[in-house]
């Protein structure tokens, strides 16, 4: 077992769970910027470890940066980077309960989305 999923509270699996669209997306394109997302995304939620959670946002900033200048996409992945980006930090400001809900599917499934946009060019 890669990762021991009993020891984890709810929202940390609702998390993990949310970054298997990035895996998938990884099984496909075989793109290494989003294999790293979904590295730094599970080992951060399998631990809340405070340096990996700088070490993910850091990482998730500049790598929807560089996809934002790349894309041809042009403002479909900017508009979901700014919803996403909004989302992330009213989830943040308000500490949501359901945080966890509100992440996935607010945040993490819209850039996934986003970089979909990116792969199929």
């Amino acid at each position: 077992m890669i990762l021991n999923t009993n020891k984890l509270s709810y929202e940390q699996k609702i998390n993990i769970y949310g970054l298997i669209p990035y895996f998938i997306l990884y099984l496909i394109y075989k793109n290494k910027l989003v294999l790293l997302i979904f590295t730094h995304g599970i080992l951060y939620h399998s631990s809340l470890n405070i340096y990996l959670r700088y070490i993910d946002i850091i990482t998730n900033l500049t790598i929807g940066t560089y996809i934002n200048c790349i894309s041809t996409f042009q403002p479909t992945t900017i508009l979901i980077s700014y919803f996403s980006l909004w989302c992330w930090y009213l989830e943040r400001y308000l500490n949501n309960i359901n945080g966890s809900y509100f992440n996935v599917i607010l945040v993490k499934l819209p850039l996934c989305y986003g970089l979909y946009l990116n792969e199929i060019k």
